[in-house]
């Protein structure tokens, strides 16, 4: 059986689907995020120029990545048949998070420095024209990370090639969480919530219903790491291959 995984992108202290090891149950897991991924603003056309399977047989989703994980699920099923889809603490990605993690990446590129984080975007006045704001994005990170460059003395020749893989890495996530923000609702078939203690159950925003939600003993952090969260993803795509659910 073949999983398309919607992993974080990107750098990550905090567990992984990818620490489930699916694998070692029998699964084939595509990671659709862990290649060259798509500048698109918006979850159709992100999930449209991803490189996805065309065996993909379910799709299992971490976090903000759960309204791009529903896009593809009814992409790749069969007319009016979504995959089975494994949502694991769904978020949406609103204003306030992709803001949050705008700040969060410009502490990290600037150091901290008060004076080079000065003046940043207004994520939310941009965030209703998703490319404008991944373009500003862009533009901004790199002035700031070659002001840090050549604050701490780089020569600029040499330091374009650091410069333009740290800031791939942080917009990749970036752009992931702006698509996620744009989706509009969609069909969905049997679908498996995996939630942290605390963890909202609702799914409004979303537009979905899940048949059935569990809860692991595990913070957000660690609960892809939990083995319980694996014991009921592998139980769910088992008990959906058994009845044919998934094709």
């Amino acid at each position: 059986m073949t999983l398309l995984i919607l992993d974080y992108p990107g750098r990550r202290a905090k567990a992984r689907l990818s620490d489930m090891g699916l694998e070692g149950h029998g699964f084939t897991c595509h990671y659709a995020l862990a290649g060259a991924l798509p500048a698109a603003a918006d979850t159709t056309a992100y999930a449209a120029r991803l490189d996805l399977p065309g065996d993909a047989e379910a799709v299992v989703a971490l976090c903000a990545t759960a309204s791009l994980g529903t896009a593809i699920a009814a992409r790749l099923g069969a007319p009016g048949s979504p995959l089975p889809l494994v949502l694991v603490d769904p978020q949406a990605s609103g204003a306030w998070e992709v803001a949050t993690a705008y700040a969060e990446v410009l502490e990290q590129v600037t150091e901290g420095d008060p004076t080079l984080g000065a003046n940043p975007i207004d994520v939310t006045a941009l965030l209703g024209r998703g490319d404008v704001l991944l373009s500003a994005i862009e533009e901004d990170l790199s002035a700031r990370a070659r002001a840090v460059f050549l604050a701490d003395g780089y020569d600029m020749a040499e330091a374009e090639e650091p410069i333009a893989e740290m800031l791939s890495i942080y917009q990749r996530w970036l752009t992931c969480l702006v698509a996620a923000h744009h989706h509009e609702p969609v069909a969905h078939g049997d679908v498996l919530q995996v939630l942290s203690p605390r963890w909202p159950d609702d799914l409004t925003w979303l537009g979905v219903t899940a048949e059935t939600t569990m809860r692991v003993d595990a913070p957000p952090d660690q609960i892809a790491r939990h083995p319980a969260a694996a014991a009921a993803v592998v139980d769910f795509l088992r008990s959906r291959r058994s009845t044919g659910v998934a094709v």
